[in-house]
Parts: C-alpha cells; structure tokens; sequence
C-alpha cells in the first residue's frame, strides 16, 4: 500500500505561552506570532508474509514562526518564535504475529530538526529514538503489553552547547474488558527505576504504578 499527503497548518499562541507570569523558571511572551507550516509525507506499508508487515515513512515540515519553549539560560524557560524551521525524517516501523495471540512491534524514527537561519537544531528533538511492544492478547479482553522506550541525546539550549542524556525505560501494561463500557487496568512505568532526564534539570519519576477503571460512553 502506497500512501501520501499534503498539508498546511496555523497554530495560534496559547494563553499559557503568551501570558505565562515570570516566576523564577520561566516567562511568556505576549509578543508571539502564529505558527504556520506545510508538511508533506510519503510512505508504503509492505507485507511481506503471512503477520509480517513492515511500513516506511518518509516525512517534511517547513514552519514559519514556530513557537518554542527556549532555555537560553540555564534553568529559565521563555518562548519565542524561530522564523525558519525545517524539520524532517524517516519513520520505519515493524509488525510480527508471533501467534494467534502474542506480536511484537518495533518502531525506529530518525529525526532532523534545524532552525534554517542559525543551522542549530531545535531543542529537544533527539535523532533518534527506538520503541518495542511485545503484546499477548486472549479471546475474553485480557491484554498484556510489555514496553520498551530508546531516545538518543538531544541539545537543551538553542546554541547547541549542552546535551541532555539519551535515555532507556521500560514498563508494562495490563488492561481487562468488563463490559462494553469499562476496561480495568494496570500500568508500570520506569519498572527498572533508571534515573533520566527528559528536559535539562527536571528529574523523571522513578518505578510507578496506577490502576484504575476506564469509563467510555
């Protein structure tokens, strides 16, 4: 299967990014412009036996003004607009039945995202970043995922002087349907307690656990 698109988008300032009261750690700024862009995609989903199927995405976006949080200073957080950016790359992903019951998929994504006039790249945007799922599901709603998460380094700062640590976590997810309207479950993240940091300065939680019950109507 062979797909494509074209798109164009607008993104106002939200109220938080324009408004956001200096406090110590970070600051709006009501002088932000829209965000605009225009994306473009192409791609093919390829089976190549019976429950192996492989999809491959090639993907660009040009934006015009695209708001960021920046932290030009160590620890301070404001918003601003880059007025060239591009950001583009490739999406590979993989899908292997097992059995009837049990898949395993694994996602790989290379990323470039570069501010056009500067040649830096954009914060936060790692190169790369790796994704595996391994599912059991059985016939009575039971399913049972097992989650892994790579991100490689990316730069905190818009001058491309300090990196944050790629990071690795794994967790685990169990779900059970009771009726047509509610779903049981359970979800264990970060279950090696790995110490990471997502943004520069901002520890992550370490082992996690919630249940709950999902209601949908």
């Amino acid at each position: 299967t062979f797909r494509s698109a074209v798109s164009r988008s607008f993104r106002a300032p939200t109220f938080n990014e324009l408004y956001w009261p200096k406090d110590g750690w970070s600051e709006g700024n009501p002088d932000l412009k829209p965000e605009t862009g225009v994306s473009g995609e192409i791609g093919a989903d390829i089976r190549w036996v019976d429950k192996i199927t492989t999809g491959l995405t090639f993907f660009r976006t040009e934006y015009e003004d695209l708001i960021i949080w920046a932290q030009d200073t160590p620890f301070f957080w404001k918003t601003k607009n880059v007025d060239r950016a591009l950001i583009s790359g490739v999406e590979c992903q993989n899908v292997v039945g097992l059995t009837d019951h049990l898949s395993w998929e694994i996602n790989y994504t290379f990323l470039s995202a570069t501010n056009r006039d500067t040649h830096k790249d954009l914060v936060y945007r790692p190169h790369h970043k790796i994704d595996h799922k391994l599912t059991w599901r059985n016939n009575d709603g039971l399913v049972c995922s097992a989650t892994a998460e790579w991100v490689g380094s990316r730069f905190s700062d818009s001058a491309n002087t300090t990196k944050v640590k790629g990071y690795f976590v794994i967790g685990l997810n169990l779900s059970k349907t009771i009726n047509r309207h509610a779903t049981y479950f359970v979800r264990i993240d970060n279950m090696l307690a790995k110490k990471y940091e997502v943004m520069d300065g901002y520890p992550q939680p370490g082992f996690s656990f919630t249940n709950g019950i999902k209601v949908e109507f």
